[in-house]
């Protein structure tokens, strides 16, 4: 995996990066709820703030984020729909002892059941469907290292490091008393 298990945003940008190679490429628009992985604020009446992360991947992966109107619960009904749909077809009285056999079983179920089925208001399979839909769908960009990270402010000290957890990395001996933004992957860190 190429995230921090633990951490909602990591967990977020991967389930979108799966959702993009499953359907074969990105659509030019993702309509989201108001979470904090999304949308840091979005006042009545005035444009979202969204999350600088979350925007960053979008900007990457080229798709518009739209987040849903505050108090607007019926612009995101089918995705509620859908995610009653699986509570209900294939995690009811799903008994799996290993986490790792959920993904394949999942698979399974989509590929024998879910896909398969007449979508009760698109009247039709949803594998027909997106067979139909790909040629909208963006391609996916190359370069996906280094894109799933974890964020962290970090003062620089007088003896010109930045602490993170117990270790002590060095910097520019001009930028003592700066804040570095630390980005954290799962193979080595960054300071900017």
């Amino acid at each position: 995996a190429e995230f921090f298990p633990g951490e909602a945003m990591e967990y977020w940008l991967r389930a979108h990066r799966n959702a993009f190679e499953a359907f074969g490429g990105v659509p030019e628009r993702i309509m989201v709820d108001n979470c904090k992985t999304a949308v840091l604020s979005h006042p009545h009446g005035l444009a979202p703030i969204l999350n600088p992360q979350y925007a960053d991947f979008a900007a990457h992966y080229g798709f518009t984020i739209k987040p849903c109107n505050v108090g607007k619960g019926n612009e995101k009904g089918r995705v509620e729909s859908g995610v009653g749909y699986v509570k209900k077809n294939f995690l009811n009285g799903l008994d799996i002892s290993d986490f790792s056999a959920l993904n394949p079983a999942a698979r399974v179920w989509m590929d024998t059941i879910a896909n398969v089925r007449i979508h009760g208001t698109l009247r039709e399979r949803p594998v027909d469907r997106l067979v139909r839909e790909r040629p909208y769908l963006n391609l996916l960009p190359h370069e996906i290292t280094g894109r799933f990270f974890k964020k962290v402010d970090r003062l620089i000290h007088t003896d010109f490091c930045v602490a993170i957890d117990t270790n002590r990395y060095s910097t520019s001996p001009n930028l003592v008393g700066q804040t570095a933004e630390v980005r954290l992957f799962k193979d080595h860190l960054e300071i900017w």
